[in-house]
Protein backbone atom coordinates (compact mmCIF):
# COMPACT_ATOMS: atom_id res chain seq x y z
CA UNK A 1 0.00 0.00 0.00
CA UNK A 2 1.67 3.38 -0.67
CA UNK A 3 1.03 6.38 1.85
CA UNK A 4 -2.69 7.19 0.78
CA UNK A 5 -3.79 3.50 1.41
CA UNK A 6 -4.57 2.50 -2.00
CA UNK A 7 -2.36 -0.34 -3.87
CA UNK A 8 0.06 -0.35 -6.28
CA UNK A 9 -0.23 -2.98 -8.63
CA UNK A 10 3.83 -2.75 -9.48
CA UNK A 11 4.80 -2.77 -6.12
CA UNK A 12 3.09 -6.07 -4.98
CA UNK A 13 3.98 -7.27 -8.27
CA UNK A 14 7.97 -6.82 -7.38
CA UNK A 15 7.02 -7.63 -3.52
CA UNK A 16 5.57 -10.75 -4.51
CA UNK A 17 8.96 -11.32 -7.25
CA UNK A 18 10.78 -11.04 -4.00
CA UNK A 19 8.92 -13.28 -1.80
CA UNK A 20 9.21 -15.73 -4.77
CA UNK A 21 13.21 -15.54 -4.99
CA UNK A 22 13.66 -16.08 -1.80
CA UNK A 23 11.54 -19.30 -1.41
CA UNK A 24 13.02 -20.49 -4.36
CA UNK A 25 16.51 -19.74 -2.47
CA UNK A 26 15.06 -21.65 0.68
CA UNK A 27 13.72 -24.52 -1.65
CA UNK A 28 17.83 -24.69 -3.52
CA UNK A 29 19.37 -24.87 -0.33
CA UNK A 30 16.95 -27.13 1.50
CA UNK A 31 17.42 -29.48 -1.57
CA UNK A 32 21.22 -29.52 -1.19
CA UNK A 33 21.54 -30.40 2.48
CA UNK A 34 19.10 -33.40 1.69
CA UNK A 35 21.58 -34.53 -1.48
CA UNK A 36 24.37 -33.83 0.99
CA UNK A 37 22.66 -36.51 3.45
CA UNK A 38 21.79 -38.45 1.04
CA UNK A 39 25.71 -39.12 -0.46
CA UNK A 40 27.04 -39.10 3.09
CA UNK A 41 24.64 -42.09 4.05
CA UNK A 42 25.37 -44.01 0.46
CA UNK A 43 29.38 -43.48 1.33
CA UNK A 44 28.85 -45.00 4.81
CA UNK A 45 27.25 -47.60 3.62
CA UNK A 46 29.77 -48.19 1.10
CA UNK A 47 32.29 -48.23 3.55
CA UNK A 48 30.76 -50.52 5.88
CA UNK A 49 30.08 -52.87 2.70
CA UNK A 50 33.74 -52.86 1.49
CA UNK A 51 34.66 -53.65 5.71
CA UNK A 52 32.39 -56.40 5.56
CA UNK A 53 33.72 -57.47 2.30
CA UNK A 54 37.50 -57.71 3.88
CA UNK A 55 36.39 -59.71 6.57
CA UNK A 56 34.39 -62.38 4.94
CA UNK A 57 37.42 -62.73 2.79
CA UNK A 58 39.40 -62.82 5.70
CA UNK A 59 37.22 -65.74 7.50
CA UNK A 60 37.00 -67.36 3.97
CA UNK A 61 41.11 -67.25 3.26
CA UNK A 62 41.63 -68.64 7.23
CA UNK A 63 39.43 -71.88 6.30
CA UNK A 64 40.34 -75.30 5.69
CA UNK A 65 37.60 -76.10 3.34
CA UNK A 66 35.55 -72.81 2.90
CA UNK A 67 33.01 -74.61 0.27
CA UNK A 68 31.54 -77.09 3.06
CA UNK A 69 31.38 -73.62 5.43
CA UNK A 70 29.07 -71.92 2.87
CA UNK A 71 27.58 -74.86 2.24
CA UNK A 72 26.55 -75.16 5.96
CA UNK A 73 25.40 -71.24 5.92
CA UNK A 74 23.34 -71.50 2.67
CA UNK A 75 21.05 -74.59 4.33
CA UNK A 76 20.40 -72.31 7.03
CA UNK A 77 18.92 -69.39 5.28
CA UNK A 78 17.99 -70.78 1.99
CA UNK A 79 15.31 -74.35 0.85
CA UNK A 80 17.19 -76.58 -1.13
CA UNK A 81 19.69 -74.24 -2.87
CA UNK A 82 23.08 -75.46 -1.56
CA UNK A 83 23.87 -76.63 -4.65
CA UNK A 84 23.38 -73.56 -7.16
CA UNK A 85 24.55 -71.33 -4.87
CA UNK A 86 28.05 -73.46 -3.83
CA UNK A 87 28.01 -73.83 -7.90
CA UNK A 88 27.79 -69.96 -8.44
CA UNK A 89 30.29 -69.13 -6.10
CA UNK A 90 32.37 -71.65 -7.25
CA UNK A 91 31.94 -70.20 -11.34
CA UNK A 92 32.36 -66.67 -9.61
CA UNK A 93 35.71 -67.68 -7.77
CA UNK A 94 36.89 -69.24 -10.85
CA UNK A 95 36.39 -66.00 -12.66
CA UNK A 96 38.17 -63.90 -10.31
CA UNK A 97 40.97 -65.62 -10.02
Amino acid sequence: MNRKGKTDPKMLNNQFEEVKQLLQLNYENELSVIEQEIAERKQAELEKDITKSKEAITKLQSLDYPLIYIGSIVEWFTAGERNNILYAFTVMQDRLS
